[in-house]
């Protein structure tokens, strides 16, 4: 305590407040079991929010071995690094024509939309879809 006091006087009374925050007992007064019907609405609240997320993707490139990434080097006639580079997120992919991505995405077995983070990222179709043709 006395270390961020030193270094942030300017937020003392803060600190101290915190301080006493953290040390307080918490009481818990309300210690009855949820009711049957309270446990339904938040299962039904977490259902709807899980719902909302979007599903886990594969990484398409994790399969993939040495020769196979060799092998999509000498399709796409491209340098190794450059399909390193695609493999380590070096590269964005919405800055790659979609033409190439899907040529890409056939051989490495996948799909374009399984090469797009922004799926992953929870953004809207019709807004990959327009960042994807402005990308072009």
């Amino acid at each position: 305590m006395e270390r961020y006091l030193r270094l942030y006087p300017d937020y003392a009374a803060e600190l101290v407040e915190l301080s006493r925050e953290l040390s307080r007992e918490v009481y818990n007064d309300d210690a009855a079991p949820l009711s049957a019907a309270d446990q339904a609405l938040i299962g039904a609240a977490w259902s709807r929010h899980a719902a909302t997320m979007p599903a886990a993707m594969s990484d398409p490139f994790a399969a993939l071995t040495v020769d196979d990434r060799r092998a999509v080097a000498q399709r796409l006639e491209l340098p190794r690094q450059v399909v390193t580079a695609l493999r380590e997120r070096r590269v964005l992919l919405v800055s790659i024509p979609r033409r190439f991505l899907q040529r890409l995405a056939e051989a490495i077995g996948s799909t374009v939309a399984q090469l797009q983070v922004l799926i992953d990222a929870g953004v809207p179709a019709e807004t990959r879809d327009r960042l994807l043709a402005e990308a072009e």
